[in-house]
């Protein structure tokens, strides 16, 4: 049998559909001719990649065929940040650490633990009700499962919405006592 062992970064295969990180073509005696597939691994990080597929069996002197160079290149990652409503008299602080935000475009099931949330007009206590386009900002993402150098990030804003309190409302009749005050005059 001929051991097909690829070079990093890349898996084999000998049908194109099951891939792995190495493949055995044949058992002993003459083998026939066989088609060897090979492809950059789904989970390999971007970068440029090449070498040898290394050709063995047991009791032959080992054969090198080379790849050609192959280039795995950053994935698009969008991270938006959420919208915020913020009541009229509250105050939003941001900073790192932050899960208010929706990624589109993560690979392999990959995850981001947080990012830095900043905040800009309309965060105030006193900035007036109504909505502030683009005063929420993401940035630096970090964490989970995620490697950033295979992505090329873009960051859209997110929005602040100043809104009204609720009034509150009592319902119910109110208990009053009156005292009576005699006046003198009958």
């Amino acid at each position: 049998a001929i051991l097909v062992t690829p070079p990093p970064g890349f898996e084999v295969s000998t049908d194109n559909i099951n891939f792995s990180p190495t493949a055995t073509v044949g058992a002993a005696g003459t083998i026939a001719p066989t088609t060897v597939y090979i492809r950059l691994s789904q989970t390999t990080n971007a970068g440029s990649y090449s070498g040898n597929i290394v050709l063995s069996s047991n009791g032959a002197t080992s054969v090198n065929v080379a790849t050609a160079n192959s280039t795995v290149n950053p994935a698009p990652l969008t991270i938006t940040a959420n919208n915020v409503d913020k009541p009229f008299g509250t105050v939003l602080t941001g900073g790192p650490g932050s899960t208010a935000f929706s990624p589109f475009g993560l690979q392999n099931n990959e995850t981001i633990g947080s990012v830095t949330i900043t905040y800009g007009a309309g965060a105030a206590a006193t900035d007036p009700r109504g909505f502030y386009p683009g005063a929420v900002t993401a940035s630096n993402a970090t964490g989970g499962t995620f490697n950033q150098s295979n992505y090329t990030i873009s960051y859209v804003r997110g929005g602040i919405t100043g809104i009204v309190p609720s009034a509150i409302t009592a319902t119910g009749t109110p208990s009053m006592s009156h005292g009576r005050r005699s006046s003198g005059v009958r």
